[in-house]
């Protein structure tokens, strides 16, 4: 599911999307290690597509109230360091 705006070859593609208790949440699943500039770049493509206001006309946006961003949960075998003023990062507790 490529949800993005952008040049096709940099979309924001997560594994998995769900409405849970009227909260949209995209879910992404790394398996693998990838370097740290690959996920900050992953981030970038979030922040990007927050930015460019699109994602306000997705079709399962609500009808009856304001837009809702979802919330990007990012699954990874490691701790990455990258940064953003938009997210918060919550370690599981075997990395904190």
């Amino acid at each position: 599911m490529k949800i993005s705006p952008l040049d096709e070859k940099e979309a924001v593609e997560p594994d998995l999307f769900c409405i849970f208790k009227g909260s949209p949440f995209w879910i992404e699943i790394q398996r693998n290690q990838y370097s740290e500039q690959k996920m900050q770049a992953k981030i970038n493509l979030y922040e990007e597509f927050f930015f460019s206001d699109e994602w306000k006309t997705l079709h399962w946006q609500p009808e009856d109230r304001s837009a809702i961003f979802p919330s990007v949960i990012l699954i990874t075998p490691v701790r990455y360091a990258v940064h953003s003023e938009l997210y918060s990062h919550y370690p599981s507790s075997k990395h904190s």
